[in-house]
């Protein structure tokens, strides 16, 4: 069956991701804009996270559907998949089948919310719609606190000025920098554009500091920092690879430290234990011995907001050692490990790992390439948002940062940059993710042979340590 227009219904890879400006594009950020609210769990206004799941995934339905004609089919990267069916396996051996059962359910539909979604964008639409979602976050929250909607201000006694429809100032925070993220990576093209992006990137900025998350506003520093050294990554253009990948390398490194100093400096918290933080993973880690490798089950530990597991000796025994009821692990890689063990926490990282690894890729493509930099960049700023705010918070297994990890790792038909030839200015494009390019780049064409002339015979030849192949042409 044909759509209108001769377009094909079935899914291909061949079909042109909704391009910046169009009408589609426009649909998107708003579809993108309204499952980023409904994903950041804002309790105030709809209620618990079964009743906003419910709306995002209908939602998600019915326009994935409408989609249909358009449809590019994705490609789920190995570390997502390997994740989630060492997940589902976990179900065998779980403390409670049945919260398994449902975790599963709810990773499964937000992943694929996120890999579809990227699969069918262009990266401005995509960092629109995640930048839109924030503004829609904040508005919600600004206009809850000034109707007088009861636990969207600040508790008295406590620092900030706003907690907002999500009920907590480091989930509002959490959820905010993620759009101030996307809005540094990817800068106007144009002089008309400067007046919005400023105006969206200031409103988001002023509300990770009304949250006065400690959090939020160290990963703020954090995001404004890769992002100018992103950007300052084009007067380097042409110089060794090795440089790049220290730079990138040097920047994940200090995200620790940037987080002790900049909370100890700036915000005058407690850094030594992260606010009480370590003493929770302590805790998480201790319990977990018993099933060190493979975990007690995926969701079967945790009382987290968006699925509480029903209770359970080990979550007991981390309130024993901790003396406070935590709900969660505080950390994105010592949350999920009570429940999917080494293995599953193993998993998680290399889903981190390979859209750092992406990056690197596309900042030392950026000397061949000039959107390169621009798609690299806008991956690494974004994980570096996530990895620092997910030193203090579980944000990877929050619905929300789970929806940007999948997009963020989301492939539609690459071309792999080894492969790129010699005259390689204009080659095919590398798609990953929600970074289907901004413009179409096309191959670099052969040189035709004429009458009387001949193909000359390959010449290989080895520069930066990659083979490349030639040809010359003789009358």
């Amino acid at each position: 069956m044909r759509a209108t227009g001769g377009r094909p219904w079935l899914l291909t890879r061949t079909r042109e991701p909704a391009a910046w400006g169009s009408t589609r594009s426009v649909l998107w950020v708003l579809f993108l804009a309204q499952v980023y609210y409904l994903l950041a769990n804002p309790l105030l206004t709809i209620g618990p996270f079964d009743i906003s799941f419910g709306r995002a995934w209908k939602l998600a339905a019915v326009w994935l559907v409408l989609q249909l004609p358009w449809m590019r089919l994705p490609r789920v990267a190995w570390p997502l998949a390997a994740y989630l069916g060492w997940a589902a396996l976990s179900w065998t051996w779980s403390m409670s089948p049945e919260s398994t059962v449902r975790a599963l359910v709810i990773y499964g539909a937000v992943a694929l919310i996120g890999v579809l979604s990227a699969a069918n964008i262009d990266l401005r639409t995509f960092a629109a719609g995640v930048a839109a979602g924030g503004v829609t976050v904040l508005a919600a929250s600004i206009h809850a606190a000034a109707t007088g909607v009861p636990g969207a201000g600040t508790p008295p006694g406590n620092d900030g000025w706003l907690v907002g429809v999500v009920a907590n100032a480091n989930i509002l925070g959490y959820t905010l920098v993620p759009a101030l993220a996307a809005m540094l990576a990817m800068t106007p093209r144009s002089r008309w554009g400067w007046a919005p992006w400023t105006a969206v990137t200031v409103f988001l900025a002023t509300g990770v500091v009304l949250a006065y998350s400690g959090t939020a506003m160290v990963a703020a520093v954090s995001v404004a920092a890769t992002a100018a050294a992103v950007a300052a990554l084009r007067w380097l253009a042409g110089t060794r690879h090795w440089r790049i990948e220290v730079i990138v390398g040097v920047m994940l490194a200090l995200a620790f430290p940037a987080y002790q100093l900049v909370g100890a400096v700036l915000l005058g918290r407690e850094v030594a234990t992260l606010d009480g933080r370590v003493e929770v993973w302590s805790a998480a880690i201790e319990s977990s011995r018993p099933a060190l490798w493979n975990g007690e089950g995926f969701g079967a530990v945790w009382f987290h907001a968006w699925h509480i597991a029903p209770p359970n000796p080990v979550l007991e025994r981390i309130h024993d050692l901790t003396g406070i009821p935590f709900s969660h692990g505080h950390n994105s890689f010592v949350d999920p490990l009570p429940e999917v063990g080494l293995i599953g926490v193993g998993l998680l990282l290399s889903c981190h790992l390979l859209v750092g690894w992406r990056a690197v890729r596309l900042l030392m493509a950026a000397d061949r390439r000039t959107d390169a930099r621009v798609r690299g960049g806008f991956l690494l700023v974004m994980l570096v948002a996530l990895v620092t705010l997910g030193i203090a918070e579980p944000v990877a297994g929050t619905p929300l940062g789970w929806f940007l990890l999948s997009a963020l790792l989301s492939t539609s038909g690459s071309t792999p940059l080894d492969r790129l030839g010699p005259s390689t200015t204009e080659v095919a494009e590398v798609e990953l993710g929600p970074l289907a390019s901004d413009r179409k780049l096309q191959p670099a064409a052969s040189p035709a042979l004429q009458p009387g002339r001949r193909r000359a015979p390959q010449r290989r030849e080895w520069i930066s340590g990659r083979r490349r192949s030639t040809s010359d042409s003789s009358a």
